[in-house]
């Protein structure tokens, strides 16, 4: 279930299962929002097409207007959320969501039946504590992902750290160096 609660300071949150808060308007949280396509951008050298992961509000994605020759696709299974994109965070996602070819598909579906590659493709949060979403973050997913990348292409899996335990963000960030031997992390 996917919902938007406005405040009565005007500011929107996006919550899942009416109790986890995904994303906020609040201006601070919408830079760092933005950051998480820009950072990813900025470490390919000449990036043309992008894979957002989850849509959300689509404010990640608005971090990525810097750069408008780019093609953009957003994978995001919730209707709400993409909903929510395109009416209630319209103001603060620049209207990216007009500017992005939006898929309503499970990422691991859409990645098992689409031949198309990337320049970069971003991993945003999910919850691991959410039946399935774990699976998002497995040594399966990750090649998914690493299959789906043009050469010279990028990998971003953005993780909110306080949502794992300790053996649990070990496993994963096994899991990721499985599949990227080369990989850096950045906090």
């Amino acid at each position: 279930i996917t919902q938007v609660v406005q405040q009565q300071d005007g500011q929107c949150i996006l919550l899942s299962d009416l109790q986890r808060m995904d994303a906020s308007s609040e201006p601070s949280a919408v830079e760092i929002q933005k950051d998480q396509a820009r950072q990813a951008l900025l470490l390919h050298p000449n990036p043309h097409s992008v894979l957002f992961l989850g849509l959300g509000t689509g404010i990640s994605m608005a971090g990525s207007i810097a750069f408008p020759e780019l093609n953009r696709t957003a994978v995001e299974l919730s209707q709400g959320a993409i909903f929510a994109a395109e009416n209630w965070f319209s103001s603060v996602n620049d209207n990216g969501v007009n500017q992005a070819q939006i898929k309503r598909d499970d990422a691991r579906h859409y990645l098992n039946t689409t031949q198309q590659k990337y320049d970069v493709i971003i991993g945003d949060l999910f919850h691991p504590d959410i039946a399935g979403m774990g699976s998002l973050l497995s040594v399966q997913q990750f090649q998914r992902e690493k299959n789906h990348l043009n050469e010279e292409g990028i990998f971003v899996q953005w993780l909110a750290l306080n949502q794992f335990d300790t053996d649990s963000i070990q496993v994963v960030l096994r899991s990721f160096q499985h599949v990227f031997p080369n990989a850096q992390m950045f906090m």
